[in-house]
């Protein structure tokens, strides 16, 4: 094509209203006030290979610590990985209202098994300089190295309008309407916008694994990112979720769903997969639901090593649960490992042995596995007789199990449902060990302990350890008596 043919093209468009995409927006990236930039990327911008823009790929700039990656909608068949601080990768705004009842657009990364980059394991991977990086909705307050600090906003153009229009609105991410309050149906008061949502009321950030040997999201050693109210599956039944690997690993994952996977692959690098796999490290999961998973030999949720955290989960929901029939249990946790699982509800699953089981062989007397105010519903093992709670085993000569119940529910009779399939009538039974029934009690596990006002495990929302208005009623029998100094002395030592 010739130089006057493309001035001819050119003025074409000009004259048809049409903008050029690497135009849209201009400039792309848009300088900030702090001396950061927004990058649009994505279907219709100058930058369509977004790992382009992560990493200065294909002559690309790249993008710096603490800028902001807005993805416009579309599925991305693209391996990508993010290894820069203080980075916000999220949707684009949708474009309608003019506040924050307005929502994101729909974004879908995919792992490719053909193309360029493709057979990498994973949609996408956080490497070990990721500290402060989110990925899905944005943090509410944003603080940099360089000291600055805001409450975060996102642009809405209204309608007809991308949010980067000069008339564009900004919305407050965070705001005391949901942060302090419970709405009438038990939950928090959250825009479409707040909760993460696009136009159909789903999450608007979505990571699909392809393959049984790959998983949506690799969290790799050193990773300490954050992915906030993301939808995490395998879109066509095969491959896993979650990956975290490392012993520095920090990775949270707060809001996400984990949902449809199916264990029993490795990644290329030899790592199981699983609905979530933690090799080491510290990963969090803070209000999680994972439900609908498919488990191998090593059950859906497979921790080697490491101290998980676990906060107002639901492992398996009341219409689906997870199932693991082969398996130990629907979590497994081994190698050493530990985790602390607080408010979280198990409902629904079912497995070979328990629905947690736990070896405790290589832990050092004091790395436990502690359940607080959690709740077990309609679980059961293989046999219907043992475990539908905890199976735990050591191989240390006469060593007591090393797991903790703390205020939780798992009986016929309890105020949160139906309880487990082995039910009241065989209380011991649902905690199964080589020390049987030796476990670790402390505060009570009888009936009504738990707030059945929540949707999840419940609350002590008096905070004072108790249920009942006095903070010496340990137990939440509405007295004071010698069972709760029983209680507080078992607890002491």
């Amino acid at each position: 094509m010739t130089k006057t043919t493309l001035l001819a093209a050119s003025a074409a468009l000009m004259a048809a209203g049409t903008v050029m995409a690497q135009d849209i927006p201009d400039p792309n990236p848009v300088p900030n006030p702090d001396g950061t930039s927004t990058w649009y990327v994505g279907n219709n911008t100058q930058y369509p290979v977004i790992q382009s823009v992560l990493s200065g790929q294909g002559g690309a700039p790249g993008c710096s610590d603490g800028d902001e990656i807005v993805v416009m909608a579309g599925q991305y068949v693209e391996s990508l990985s993010i290894n820069r601080k203080d980075v916000t990768i999220r949707c684009a705004t949708e474009v309608g209202a003019m506040d924050a009842n307005g929502s994101w657009q729909s974004v879908t990364f995919w792992n490719p098994t053909e193309g360029f980059e493709n057979d990498n394991g994973h949609a996408m991977k956080t490497g070990d300089s990721t500290e402060n990086t989110y990925l899905g909705r944005p943090r509410e307050i944003t603080q940099l190295a360089t000291g600055h600090q805001t409450a975060s906003w996102v642009p809405v153009g209204g309608a007809g309008n991308q949010e980067w229009v000069a008339s564009a609105t900004n919305v407050a991410i965070c705001n005391t309407d949901y942060t302090s309050a419970f709405g009438s149906a038990g939950v928090m008061d959250q825009t479409r916008m707040q909760a993460g949502l696009d136009a159909g009321g789903n999450l608007a950030m979505v990571f699909w694994s392809r393959s049984v040997n790959d998983v949506a999201i690799l969290a790799d050693a050193g990773s300490n990112a954050t992915f906030s109210y993301c939808d995490i599956s395998s879109h066509n039944g095969f491959g896993g979720g979650i990956a975290c690997l490392g012993d520095d690993n920090s990775t949270s994952f707060v809001n996400c769903t984990i949902h449809d996977t199916f264990s029993g692959g490795q990644t290329p690098d030899g790592y199981p997969v699983h609905a979530i796999s933690v090799m080491g490290g510290s990963p969090m999961f803070s209000g999680c639901d994972v439900f609908a998973n498919l488990g191998g030999a090593d059950g859906c949720i497979y921790q080697e090593g490491g101290n998980t955290h676990y906060m107002g989960c639901n492992i398996g929901l009341a219409a689906m649960g997870n199932m693991s029939p082969v398996s130990d249990g629907i979590m497994v946790i081994t190698g050493g490992g530990q985790s602390t699982i607080t408010d979280c509800s198990f409902e629904n699953n079912q497995s070979r042995l328990g629905t947690v089981f736990f070896d405790s062989t290589d832990n050092s007397n004091d790395d436990y596995v502690l359940m607080s105010n959690c709740a077990f519903r309609n679980n059961n093992t293989v046999d219907d007789q043992y475990g539908a709670v905890m199976h735990c085993t050591d191989a240390v000569a006469g060593r007591a199990p090393l797991c903790v119940f703390d205020r939780c529910e798992w009986d016929n009779l309890g105020t949160n449902g139906a309880g487990t399939q082995q039910g009241f009538t065989n209380y011991e039974k649902n905690v199964r060990s080589n020390y049987f029934p030796y476990y670790r009690i402390l505060r009570d596990l009888s009936t009504g302990t738990l707030d059945a006002s929540t949707d999840g495990a419940g609350v002590d929302s008096a905070n004072d350890g108790s249920t009942g208005a006095n903070p010496a009623d340990i137990n939440g029998d509405g007295k004071v008596d010698g069972s709760d100094l029983a209680a507080l002395l078992g607890a002491w030592g």
